[in-house]
């Protein structure tokens, strides 16, 4: 994924920053303060901890079964963010500073 710096990126196991959680609901892998890449395997809706930074965001969702990007969207840090990918669907959400 040419978007996420992988190799630099730290995975959340604990699920700390994902808040709203169920077992197996989403996966997370970071650079804090920088990029959150959120697995949703199976659709679903978590809380990203963003109250610790600041500034602006953009939110970016990937369909893996259709290889498409969503229109981008965006939100200001400082708070926690609610991230809500389809049902049913393999889903990527890429959180970047801008």
């Amino acid at each position: 994924l040419a978007k996420f710096d992988t190799i630099n990126a730290t995975p959340d196991a604990q699920s700390k920053l994902l808040a709203n959680r169920t077992d197996n609901e989403a996966y997370l892998t970071h650079i804090e303060g920088k990029q959150y890449a959120i697995y949703f395997p199976n659709g679903g809706s978590v809380d990203l901890d963003l109250t610790a930074q600041k500034g602006a965001y953009k939110i970016e969702c990937l369909n893996i079964e259709t290889s498409k990007w969503q229109e981008a969207a965006r939100t200001e840090a400082g708070k926690k963010i609610n991230l809500t990918a389809p049902e049913g669907k393999h889903t990527l959400v890429l959180v970047s500073a801008e």
